[in-house]
């Protein structure tokens, strides 16, 4: 065998022992102790973060009914939407916000519970059914889904809408169901002028809803507006004499009198007896011996409306002779 041979078997046997791990005492508790240190300094900042924002602590009274606290998940959750936490860091700020009854609670729930599955999505399961309850998550639900806006304005609406749309994500799962369902629930008004708009932001068809409605209003404005100045245009007029309530009591009871006797067939006048026109008789008092136009109760009648003015001429005339008849005999 040559030099060069047995060079290279040796440098063969050399790069197939693995090199022994070079152990230092006490190493392993070292790495542990940084990163429980490391874990504490991390946990201590987080509560830190989280008493500085002052989130509402929940105490389980029974005054903290389901609306309070849902409020109060609702609360912590959009606390965790703007801070990067991990599941266990959620988990470890929601059990630091709970007091007196909740987190006696809480003991009592991690005491029964299996090794490593207490986490965040197992605390919100069992605070949900704790202390929200099924049957409040089921109304909430009914009442998103019969949601109109009815006389409400777009703004108090839009306002019921959101909150209430999280109980019912199987229904608006997507921006574009919200879109739709929020436009199901406006006014028929409204939405006729909708029509066409097809949007999935749902904040620019409320600001497009609302400028409708602004409009609308504007509209309504006018036309009452135009009717108050008709209504006062008409009432500066003096009404007549023959509008009013006297007038009508009078036609009307002028007219139920008349209609007390049926039509004549033969002069189509409402009275009663012979028709005067068969007979022959005057109109006017019933006599057979003349007509209407020289009947002498007309003639009494013109007589008597003339008399007064006569009356009236010749005293005036009297009164002008005794005046002249005065001045002749005075000095």
């Amino acid at each position: 065998m040559s030099n060069d041979e047995a060079s290279s078997d040796i440098v063969s046997q050399s790069e197939e022992i693995p090199a022994a791990p070079i152990r230092i005492p006490g190493l392993e508790a070292i790495v542990q102790t940084l990163a429980t240190a490391l874990r504490q300094t991390r946990r201590s900042s987080i509560l830190k973060t989280l008493y500085e924002i002052g989130p509402e602590q929940f105490r389980g009274r029974l005054d903290d009914d389901p609306a309070k606290a849902d409020y109060w998940l609702e609360q912590v959750e959009r606390i965790f939407t703007f801070m990067p936490y991990s599941a266990e860091e959620k988990l470890l700020c929601a059990v630091a916000l709970l007091r007196d009854e909740a987190y006696r609670w809480w003991k009592d729930v991690i005491q029964v519970a299996v090794a490593g599955t207490v986490t965040w999505e197992f605390f919100r399961e069992k605070f949900t059914e704790r202390y929200i309850g099924a049957l409040y998550l089921e109304d909430r639900r009914e009442e998103f889904l019969h949601l109109v806006q009815g006389s409400m304005s777009v703004l108090q609406y839009e306002t019921e809408f959101h909150p209430l749309a999280r109980y019912a994500r199987d229904i608006v799962s997507t921006r574009k169901d919200m879109c739709r369902r929020f436009k199901r629930g406006l006014n028929s008004s409204i939405q006729l002028a909708l029509l066409g708009i097809e949007t999935s932001d749902l904040t620019k068809l409320f600001h497009f809803t609302q400028a409708v409605e602004r409009l609308k209003a504007e509209e309504e404005a006018e036309r009452n507006a135009k009717s108050r100045g008709k209504r006062a245009a008409e009432s500066s007029h003096p009404a007549s004499q023959y509008t009013g309530k006297r007038f009508r009591d009078f036609r009307g009871s002028r007219n139920s009198a008349l209609n007390r006797y049926p039509a004549c067939m033969h002069c189509g006048k409402c009275h009663m007896g012979e028709c005067r026109r068969m007979t022959g008789a005057c109109y006017r008092c019933g006599l057979t011996d003349h007509f209407f136009r020289d009947c002498p109760r007309k003639q009494v009648a013109s007589a008597m409306r003339l008399a007064p003015a006569a009356q009236e001429i010749h005293g005036t005339e009297t009164d002008n002779r005794n005046h002249s008849q005065a001045r002749a005999e005075s000095p």
